[in-house]
């Protein structure tokens, strides 16, 4: 007679595999817990940082070039494009350029495209 071990199916030592459903259970959790495991860590990244972060700023005009569609721009600080307070060149439409003169106070909005700046609209008449 086979001994008891309080209801515990015996199962052989050697040779012993699971079965089919044995396998898809393990392979379920093997998934399920890489899932969590990802959805953890991208938790843990935070946001998603913007393709094209756009930023909005003020500044001084120190230098235009509508025909080759340019401006120069001293700002402050734009912590959205990671810019230190500069005076950088920025590409622009020469249609945004065109009552634009070196002096100007502006409030402008840039963004980063292709490794530069490009501002995409840009107004004096806000500031004094």
């Amino acid at each position: 007679m086979s001994e008891d071990r309080g209801g515990a199916a015996s199962v052989p030592k050697e040779g012993w595999q699971p079965g089919r459903q044995g396998r898809r259970r393990a392979a379920v959790w093997i998934v399920a817990l890489a899932g969590i495991a990802v959805a953890g860590a991208v938790a843990a990244a935070g946001p998603a940082p913007a393709r094209n972060p756009q930023a909005s700023a003020t500044g001084e005009v120190r230098r235009v070039d509508a025909q080759q569609g340019t401006v120069a721009l001293r700002h402050g600080e734009i912590k959205d494009l990671g810019l230190p307070a500069a005076t950088l060149v920025y590409h622009a439409a020469p249609a945004l350029l065109r009552d634009i003169r070196p002096g100007d106070k502006v409030r402008f909005t840039a963004t980063r495209q292709d490794g530069g700046y490009v501002v995409t609209a840009i107004d004096k008449s806000v500031l004094p």
